[in-house]
């Protein structure tokens, strides 16, 4: 989406960074992951309430997840996981969102490993 001449003012503003997030929401129901990732991204940098981050790393994992980028979506993991510390989630409900980023990240690990594994055996066979 066009953004105006005050870019730089916007960028720095918690309601751009959540406008951007929310927008990231919508982006991922059409699929459109790429955009999603670019915007969470842009969100992140640009001052994302800290007690909410938490929401635009699980989607940012999400996102990278769909597109394969099994590296990208490790370390939204990780930070997911770290944004917890901050956030205002109440503790029953953290718990269960903790543990399904580990086995998220857990399974995206596994994956990369997978991969990592198989492009060594591809190697040895030239």
């Amino acid at each position: 989406a066009p953004c105006s001449n005050n870019f730089d003012v916007e960028n720095e503003s918690i309601d751009f960074a959540m406008s951007l997030t929310n927008r990231a929401a919508v982006l991922g129901k059409f699929k459109m992951h790429k955009n999603a990732a670019e915007d969470l991204e842009v969100a992140i940098k640009s001052g994302y309430p800290k007690h909410l981050l938490y929401k635009a790393y699980q989607r940012l994992a999400v996102a990278y997840e769909s597109l394969g980028d099994q590296s990208k979506a490790k370390h939204a993991y990780e930070k997911l996981l770290d944004a917890f510390d901050y956030s205002d989630i109440q503790n029953q409900k953290m718990k269960k969102m903790k543990k399904n980023a580990v086995l998220a990240l857990h399974s995206v690990d596994t994956r990369e490993s997978t991969k990592q594994h198989s492009m060594k055996k591809l190697d040895l066979t030239k």
